[in-house]
């Protein structure tokens, strides 16, 4: 006689004990998927949606600190030093400034930039010695872009006269730096999340066929694709929690180090399950 599976009752948990019991009930696919029946699928995408968003706003927090921070402290602290104090003004569509022309921006010993409004040395003409790079002369700014492709804006277009100097330059990116860094993190925490959720999901479909195949050949009752992929959705926080520990201790993720982890928690659960179903 075919064996069913036992009819376990247990009350709604949270996100938070849910976490718990992901990490320590060693028969978790049994007491809480099986037994949440119909409501597994909406509670394990509630559950799934919480951690993704937790684990986004940690990596946006350490991406933020190793690397951005870094980038912002640069350019306020040096990048601002090596920039001398300067004028310059647009008049009838015409640009003039008291820097000494050409002047030539570098960075990392690669042609960034030039400002030549007298054309002494260089013209749109130059940019054709470069990879990329941005020219500035007297009527107009040209920009070439990596592909080949020109892209220009004749100061003529402006229609008021301006003048602006370096202090100016300052005053408007601290005015503007809130706005900016609140962008910046929040348009971060969004690409991470995408990022997390797609390359989570395309995955998750994988690793649900390999241990749909496993449940299946260990005759764990009422197995399918769907509790599979709900299970691998579930034990995901575990494999992402062992690859940052490896990432934060600088080892890098190991080759099959999710097959390890979810091969480890598969099996304690097939396992857990097979012997309650004996007890029974």
């Amino acid at each position: 006689m075919k064996k069913q599976t036992p009819e376990i009752v247990i009350p709604k948990i949270n996100v938070w004990a849910r976490m718990a019991q992901v990490w320590t009930n060693p028969n978790f696919i049994q007491t809480v998927l099986y037994a949440e029946k119909e409501k597994a699928v909406s509670r394990t995408w509630v559950f799934w949606f919480v951690w993704n968003s937790l684990i986004s706003v940690v990596a946006t927090v350490a991406i933020w600190f190793l690397l951005a921070q870094n980038w912002v402290n640069w350019l306020e602290n040096d990048w601002w030093n090596t920039v001398p104090e300067f004028e310059a003004s647009v008049t009838d569509g015409v640009l003039s400034t008291n820097l000494p022309e050409p002047y030539i921006i570098y960075e990392d010993e690669e042609f960034i930039a030039v400002i030549d409004t007298q054309e002494i040395t260089f013209s749109e003409a130059s940019l054709e010695d470069y990879a990329g790079g941005l020219v500035v002369t007297a009527d107009k700014m040209v920009v070439r872009e990596d592909t080949g492709e020109y892209r220009s804006f004749n100061f003529s277009e402006i229609e008021e006269d301006f003048s602006f100097t370096k202090m100016d330059v300052q005053n408007g990116y601290y005015s503007v730096k809130p706005t900016l860094l609140s962008f910046a993190v929040g348009f971060m925490f969004v690409c991470i999340w995408i990022w997390l959720s797609l390359i989570r999901l395309i995955s998750a479909a994988w690793w649900a066929l390999v241990f749909w195949g496993v449940g299946v050949l260990a005759k764990i009752p009422d197995w399918s694709y769907g509790k599979s992929y709900l299970s691998v959705l579930n034990f995901y926080v575990i494999v992402l929690a062992f690859e940052s520990i490896l990432l934060l201790l600088s080892i890098g993720v190991l080759p099959f180090s999710s097959l390890l982890v979810f091969g480890l928690v598969f099996g304690v659960n097939f396992y857990s399950f097979k012997n309650e179903l004996e007890v029974q």
